[in-house]
C-alpha cells in the first residue's frame, strides 16, 4: 500500500492553497495516516522525519521559512550528508555557486562552506557534492564535454576549512566524442583511499577518480582519473550512469548506475580501466534514477528517488516518490517500502535531476535506524526515518557434527552449522550433559583422554522460541604410543607469525646442524626463506630471494648441505622440459645473494614436490621425485665438476611413489611415499664412479599397515635407525619408527612405532605436504596448514619382553607385560610347564608404553594356564 498526502497547510506561495475535492471519509482516513510509519515489507519501515521542517511533515519545501537557497529555478541538484558533523550539504546556484550547511535534524541553515576565490569552469561551476568517511567534502562541476573541457572537483578537508583545494582538474582526451559528465556523483572511502565516481553521457561507462598522495604527508591529496568505457560482457548502453550513480554492494570497485530510459539499474565492477557488466537490477519506474546504496541493520538497501516527477498536483501526477529495495539478490530485488512527504502543487523537475543520500545510522540490539534525504530539483528536500527490524527466523541445523576416531593426546574437533536470525548461541553437550564453556560453533578437545569418549551434540538458540539440537557425533578414542622418544621442545601455530599461516603456502623446511638454524620456505605474505633459531623458534633473519623466479610455485622446498650451503627449489608442473630450478646460497647471511645451480626438467613431468640433500661441497647430492610417475632425479656434480641431473626410472614402483615424501637411504637407496599409499624402498643403479645410470628397482614396498593413514611426508635418520612420518587426517601427528642399522636385505616387513606426538591444530592438509628434518638429536616438522614443531629425539632402548605379573580381577586375568614400545609381541599359553609342553598362540599385542596390561577372560572349566611372551 502506498500513501500520498493530499493536502497540507500552505508553507510557501508555491504550494496548493485549496484542498482537492474528495469524499470526506476518504480524506479523513488519509490524513489520519500521515503520522504513522509508511507501510513496510520484511522488517523495513519508513516515516517522515517530523523535525525536518517548520510544519512537522519531514518536507523542506522550496522557499519554506523564507529561505532563498532552495527554490524552483532548477538551481539545486547536489545534496550530501557529512558523517563526521552530522550536517547536510546543499549545492545551490541561487545568486552564484555556494555550498549551504544545513542542520540534518531540522533543515535549518547553519552556514556556508568557505571559498574566497570562487568557483569556475564547466557549464555549472558547482553541481553535485559528496563526502568521504573522514568528513572531507568534494564538489564537482558539470562539464558538457570532458574530452575537451576540464572536469573539476574541489575538496574541503572539513566544513571549517578556510578554502578548498583543487582535487581534480583535467580533460580526458582518451575519450572520443562528446561526453557530458557531472550529472551524477558519488564518493566512498577516506584519506588516500578516497574514490569518486561520476557518470557521463555520450558513451558507455563512468569516470573514476582515485586519491593520490601529495609530495609530503601534510599536503592535501590530489586525484587521478580513469575512464571505464569498455565492458564485458556487453549490457551497458551509452548514458546508463548519467543521472544516477552509487558505489554498490560488495565494495568500492562495484558501481551501479541509472538513467531514465529503461527500467533497470546497471550493475558493474571494474579493475584498472576494465569494466565487467554484472547484470540488471530491475526497479519500478523509469524515473527512479537518483540512487544511494547502504547496508542498514544487515540489510543491503538501495534507495531510489523518482526524479522525473511532473509538476502540478503531487497526488495526481505521482510526485518525487522514494522507494527502498532490498538488494540481497541484486538481480531480483524486493521492494521493501515506498513513501513521499512532499505534497500539494509542485513545480516540474524538467531536467530529471536531484540527489538521494543516506544519513546517520544508529543501531541497537532491537533495530537499526537511519535517516534518508531526497531532493528532487524544484521540489524540495524530503527527510525520512528508516527503521530495520530483524525478522526472527528460527534456528535450523544445517550440518551436524561428524563422528571421529581420535588418538589419545590428539585433537578432536566437532563443528555444527545452523541457520536462523543472528545472533546464534551455542551450547555443546556430552552424553546429554552441558559442557562448561563450550559455547561456540566449534568444539575442540585437546589433548584427548580416554574418558572423553562419548556422544557430542550441540544445542543452538536465537531469539525465536525453540532451540534446535544437532544429531550426536560419537567420539571414539584410540590408544596412542607414548614412549618419550619424542618430546616437544617448542611449537609455532598457524597465525603466530605472518609467514606461518593457515593455507597451503608453507611446505619446505631445512636445518643446518653446524649453525643450529632452521630455514622455512614460505609464500606468505611473499615468497621468502625465514631463518629461525632452532633452539626456540625465534626469527634470526630473512634470506635474499630477490633472484627467485619461475615455476608453478617459485619457492617450495629448502634444504642445507653439511658445509652450511643453503639450497631451495621451485615447483615445476610442466612437461616442456624447463623451469625446474635449484638455487644455492653460500651461507644464510641476509646479504648473501643466491645463484642458479640448476635449470631444467630432467623428468619432463611435475617435479619439486619433494626434495632432499645429503653431503656437502663437491660431494653434495640431491634427490627430487616426480609427482605422477615412477621416477626421481639424482642431482650431483659429475667427474668434471659440472652439476648435472640424472633421471632414474624405478621398475616396479607405483606412479607417484616418490611424489610427496622422499629421503636418502643407506648407500644408493631412496625411500619414497605418496599421500595415500604405502612406503617404497628403491635402489638406483650406479656406474663404477658412483654416477646413476638411469635405472633402478624396488627393494620393498610397505602397505598402509606399516604407515597407516594419509600424508606423505617422511624423513630418515640412517645413522640412528629412525624413520619419521607426518600422519594427516583425524588428529595430525608425527610418528617415529625404528629401523635396523644396518638395514638387512631383505628388510623387515614391519617397523616398530616408537612414539607419536600431536599437533595442536588439525586443519585440513589436502595435499598431505610438509617437511621433516632430523638433526642434532632433534626432529623438526612443518605440517602444511598446521604449523611448525620441534621435538627432542631419544631412541628407546630395546628391552627384552617379559611378563612381570599375572593377577585375577573378577572373571579376567590381568597380565602385565614389559618390553620395547612399538614392538609387536606374540602371547602364548599352555596348560603345563613340562619341557615338551604344547604352547598355542593367544594373540599379539603392540606396546604403546613400556609396561602394558593385557586382559584375558577366565573360561569356565578351563584348566590352569601358563603364559609366555615372544618376539
Amino acid at each position: 500500500m502506498q500513501i500520498f498526502p493530499l493536502y497540507k497547510p500552505t508553507k510557501s506561495p508555491t504550494k496548493m492553497e485549496t484542498p482537492l475535492k474528495f469524499p470526506l471519509p476518504f480524506c479523513a482516513a488519509l490524513l489520519a495516516s500521515l503520522a504513522a510509519p509508511l507501510p513496510a515489507l520484511g522488517g523495513v519501515s519508513m516515516a517522515p522525519l517530523a523535525s525536518f521542517s517548520s510544519n512537522g511533515d519531514g518536507w523542506l519545501a522550496p522557499g519554506e521559512s523564507d529561505q532563498t537557497f532552495l527554490g524552483t529555478g532548477s538551481l539545486e541538484r547536489g545534496l550530501a550528508y557529512n558523517p563526521v558533523t552530522g550536517h547536510l550539504l546543499l549545492v545551490s546556484r541561487n545568486g552564484g555557486v555556494s555550498v549551504r550547511i544545513l542542520n540534518a535534524v531540522s533543515g535549518a541553515e547553519l552556514g556556508t562552506l568557505a571559498n574566497p576565490n570562487g568557483f569556475s569552469g564547466g557549464i555549472f561551476a558547482g553541481n553535485m557534492i559528496g563526502t568521504a568517511a573522514d568528513g572531507a567534502i568534494y564538489l564537482a562541476n558539470l562539464q558538457t564535454n570532458i574530452s575537451t573541457g576540464s572536469y573539476k572537483v574541489y575538496r574541503w578537508k572539513s566544513e571549517t576549512a578556510e578554502e578548498p583545494t583543487i582535487f581534480f582538474d583535467s580533460t580526458v582526451p582518451d575519450l572520443t566524442g562528446t561526453f557530458r559528465a557531472g550529472d551524477s556523483f558519488d564518493v566512498t572511502g577516506s584519506g588516500l583511499d578516497t574514490r569518486l565516481v561520476a557518470g557521463f553521457s555520450g558513451g558507455t561507462g563512468y569516470l573514476v577518480v582515485n586519491s593520490l598522495s601529495g609530495p609530503a604527508p601534510d599536503d592535501p591529496p590530489e586525484g587521478a582519473a580513469v575512464a571505464i568505457t569498455s565492458f564485458s560482457p556487453a549490457g551497458v548502453a551509452a548514458g546508463d550512469f548519467r543521472l544516477g550513480i552509487t558505489f554498490g554492494k560488495d565494495g568500492a570497485s562495484h558501481v551501479w548506475g541509472r538513467q531514465t530510459s529503461g527500467a533497470a539499474v546497471r550493475r558493474t565492477s571494474f579493475t584498472g580501466s576494465t569494466g565487467t557488466y554484472q547484470g540488471a537490477l530491475p526497479v519500478t519506474a523509469a524515473g527512479e534514477a537518483s540512487l544511494d546504496y547502504a547496508l542498514i541493520g544487515g540489510r543491503p538497501l538501495l534507495a531510489v528517488l523518482n526524479i522525473n516527477a511532473a509538476g502540478g498536483d503531487a497526488a495526481v501526477n505521482g510526485g518525487p516518490v522514494v522507494r527502498l529495495y532490498d538488494v540481497t539478490d541484486p538481480a531480483s530485488p524486493t521492494l521493501a517500502v515506498t513513501g513521499m512527504s512532499a505534497s500539494g502543487i509542485l513545480t516540474a523537475n524538467g531536467n530529471g535531476v536531484g540527489s538521494i543520500k543516506w544519513g546517520k545510522i544508529t543501531s541497537t540490539a532491537a533495530s537499526t535506524t537511519a535517516t534518508l534525504y531526497a531532493m528532487s530539483t524544484n521540489q524540495g528536500i524530503q527527510a525520512f526515518t528508516v527503521t530495520v527490524t530483524p525478522e526472527i527466523s528460527p534456528v535450523a541445523i544445517v550440518t551436524d557434527p561428524a563422528n571421529a576416531n581420535v588418538f589419545e593426546r590428539g585433537l578432536a574437533t566437532f563443528k555444527v552449522s545452523a541457520s536462523g536470525t543472528p545472533p546464534l548461541s551455542y551450547q555443546w553437550l556430552k552424553d546429554g550433559a552441558t559442557i562448561a564453556g563450550a559455547t561456540t560453533s566449534t568444539l575442540k578437545i585437546f589433548p584427548v583422554a580416554a574418558g572423553d569418549a562419548g556422544a557430542y551434540s550441540c544445542r543452538v538458540n536465537n531469539a525465536a522460541a525453540a532451540p534446535a539440537t544437532s544429531n550426536a557425533a560419537n567420539l571414539i578414542t584410540v590408544a596412542s604410543v607414548n614412549s618419550g622418544a619424542l618430546t616437544e621442545c617448542w611449537q609455532l601455530t598457524p597465525g603466530s607469525r605472518q609467514y606461518l599461516t593457515e593455507g597451503d603456502t608453507q611446505r619446505g623446511l631445512g636445518y643446518n646442524p653446524t649453525s643450529n638454524r632452521l630455514f622455512l620456505a614460505t609464500r606468505t605474505p611473499a615468497v621468502g626463506i625465514i631463518v629461525l633459531n632452532a633452539t626456540d623458534g625465534s626469527q634470526v633473519s630473512v634470506m635474499d630471494v630477490s633472484a627467485i623466479t619461475g615455476g608453478t610455485f617459485p619457492l617450495n622446498h629448502v634444504a642445507t648441505g653439511t658445509d652450511g650451503k643453503v639450497y631451495a627449489t621451485n615447483l615445476s608442473n610442466t612437461a616442456t622440459g624447463g623451469d625446474y630450478k635449484i638455487y644455492e646460497w653460500a651461507n644464510d647471511s641476509p646479504a648473501t645473494p643466491s645463484s642458479e645451480l640448476f635449470n631444467g626438467n630432467p623428468l619432463a613431468t611435475r617435479i619439486g614436490d619433494t626434495f632432499a640433500v645429503r653431503g656437502g661441497g663437491a660431494t653434495v647430492e640431491m634427490v627430487a621425485g616426480a609427482r605422477n610417475t615412477d621416477q626421481f632425479a639424482i642431482l650431483k656434480y659429475d667427474r668434471d665438476g659440472i652439476f648435472q641431473a640424472y633421471p632414474v626410472t624405478i621398475a616396479g614402483a607405483a606412479p607417484g611413489a616418490f611424489g610427496i615424501g622422499i629421503a636418502f637411504g643407506q648407500g644408493n637407496t631412496i625411500w619414497g611415499k605418496n599421500g595415500g599409499s604405502g612406503l617404497t624402498l628403491a635402489v638406483y643403479d650406479i656406474d663404477a664412479s658412483g654416477l646413476p645410470v638411469g635405472t633402478g628397482s624396488v627393494i620393498a614396498t610397505f602397505g598402509t599397515s606399516v604407515l597407516p593413514g594419509a600424508g606423505g611426508v617422511i624423513a630418515v635418520d640412517n645413522a640412528n635407525g629412525l624413520l619419521a612420518h607426518i600422519h594427516t587426517g583425524d588428529s595430525d601427528n608425527v610418528r617415529l619408527y625404528g629401523l635396523p642399522v644396518p638395514l638387512p636385505d631383505p628388510p623387515p616387513v614391519n617397523f616398530p612405532l616408537l612414539d607419536q606426538e600431536f599437533f595442536s591444530n588439525d586443519n585440513p592438509n589436502a595435499n598431505g605436504t610438509g617437511q621433516l628434518v632430523f638433526g642434532n638429536n632433534k626432529l623438526f616438522a612443518i605440517n602444511t596448514n598446521n604449523g611448525l614443531v620441534c621435538y627432542t629425539v631419544v631412541k628407546p632402548q630395546s628391552v627384552p619382553p617379559t611378563i612381570t605379573s599375572i593377577t585375577r580381577s573378577g572373571n579376567n586375568l590381568v597380565i602385565s607385560l614389559n618390553g620395547t614400545v612399538g614392538r609387536t609381541y606374540l602371547i602364548e599359553k599352555s596348560s603345563t610347564l613340562t619341557p615338551a609342553a604344547a604352547w598355542s598362540e593367544d594373540g599379539t599385542v603392540t606396546l604403546t608404553t613400556t609396561t602394558q596390561s593385557i586382559i584375558r577372560p577366565i573360561n569356565a572349566g578351563e584348566p590352569k594356564l601358563f603364559y609366555r611372551v615372544a618376539e
